[in-house]
């Protein structure tokens, strides 16, 4: 299932300079993350900067989701109250080595660079192909076409690499159809992988090992399919069950599902 899709990305994040972002849409909690978290975990061979644009209310705000992705020593809060020196002296012409196990800020001029952060992660400045994920285009608070203009310009003018995920059905903005052929050039419905989904949730909790079938009975009855609710309803049990008195735990309950 979605071996088309894989097989698609393989070839599309070899691409030279592609000059268009791809998109992957699904329903909310029918496995998208999931589905680009694992395929990055599969690729040993590129550099991949996830970002969630849930709630970004600016094209710098994007800059600095890119900048913490790339650099969690410097974003950690022993070194948080420098963050803003740290970017804007990324802005400002210093090189970042993305390729080093260590965080290095290498001085390459003193002249202002007002290109950015992303000219330097052209494939031609950079060791390794780098490919950025953006999750949560619907869930964005910036207007689609500063959003679109701002992805556009990765992919067009600085040659980048950009995979989009979104539930398109909830994007109703007119706006984003009209921009969306400019910057988008292929979209994929992913199908979502029931099966495999499910036990890679359930079987993160040893606790829930001899109930996997009535959770799972109850899942499908439930006509909700979304994987992100039963993550959560299995995190609230957890929390439930901890706080439940010794002497109740020893009650021997009946369940017909």
């Amino acid at each position: 299932m979605n071996k088309h899709i894989k097989s698609y990305l393989k070839e599309f994040i070899t691409m030279d300079k592609p000059q268009y972002a791809v998109m992957l849409k699904g329903d909310w909690g029918s496995g998208k993350t999931h589905f680009i978290k694992n395929f990055i975990e599969n690729d040993k061979n590129n550099k991949y900067v996830y970002v969630s644009l849930f709630g970004l209310k600016s094209t710098e705000a994007i800059d600095e989701a890119i900048f913490d992705e790339l650099h969690p020593v410097l974003s950690s809060a022993p070194v948080k109250v420098l963050n803003t020196v740290f970017k804007s002296a990324l802005k400002l012409g210093l090189k970042v080595d993305v390729d080093s196990e260590n965080t290095k800020l290498n001085s390459v001029n003193a002249n202002i660079n007002l290109d950015g952060v992303l000219d330097y992660f052209s494939k031609k400045n950079s060791k390794k192909n780098i490919i950025f994920v953006f999750d949560d285009l619907e869930r964005t608070l910036l207007d689609y076409t500063e959003v679109l203009g701002y992805i556009n310009s990765m992919v067009e003018t600085s040659g980048l690499t950009v995979i989009i995920i979104a539930n398109e059905d909830k994007i109703t903005d007119s706006v984003f159809s009209d921009f969306k052929e400019k910057t988008i050039n292929k979209t994929y419905k992913l199908v979502a992988n029931n099966n495999e989904v499910f036990s890679e949730i359930v079987n993160r909790y040893s606790i829930l090992n001899n109930h996997v079938e009535g959770i799972r009975n109850i899942f499908d009855k439930s006509g909700n399919n979304n994987f992100r609710v039963l993550t959560q309803v299995i995190d609230n049990y957890k929390y439930f069950v901890k706080y439940i008195p010794p002497r109740f735990k020893k009650i021997q309950f009946l369940w017909r599902i």
